[in-house]
């Protein structure tokens, strides 16, 4: 029903949930570009990496099905969702997740996020990527 551009202007109509306690406001990409640790030429290369995903990379792989061309992987898989993501895409993480073949698979949904997790929820996010480094150290590392 929408192109991806559109989906991401409207976000916070799309995206309709309390972002009470939530890292991210209704302002939504925004806010992730107007932070102090970005320069301004640092900001502009941000929002042109933005639009190159849309433009080049999301058609490449809009026909890309994970369910049939990813069914096994020799890596841990961790997945992160936002509870309140689009229920499609939820939906076929799920599946996908359930149906994978990997040495160590786990799918989280964080609470009180949607579409950009890392952004909105950044402590359960940066907590789950120390838990990951310690589950998937090598030895000696």
């Amino acid at each position: 029903m929408y192109t991806y551009e559109p989906l991401l202007a409207n976000e916070a109509g799309v995206f309709d949930f309390d972002r009470t306690g939530n890292a991210e406001g209704r302002d939504g990409v925004a806010e992730n570009l107007d932070v102090p640790e970005y320069t301004l030429l640092e900001k502009a290369h941000a929002l042109s990496g933005n639009l190159d995903g849309w433009d080049v990379l999301y058609p490449q792989l809009q026909q890309l099905d994970l369910r049939r061309e990813a069914r096994r992987l020799d890596v841990p898989v961790y997945l992160v969702d936002g509870s309140h993501e689009v229920p499609g895409r939820l939906a076929l993480t799920r599946e996908w997740h359930a149906a994978l073949a990997a040495p160590r698979k786990e799918h989280v949904v964080l609470d009180g996020a949607g579409h950009r997790s890392l952004f909105q929820r950044p402590g359960p996010v940066t907590d789950l990527l120390t838990r990951v480094l310690t589950e998937t150290r090598g030895p000696g590392v």
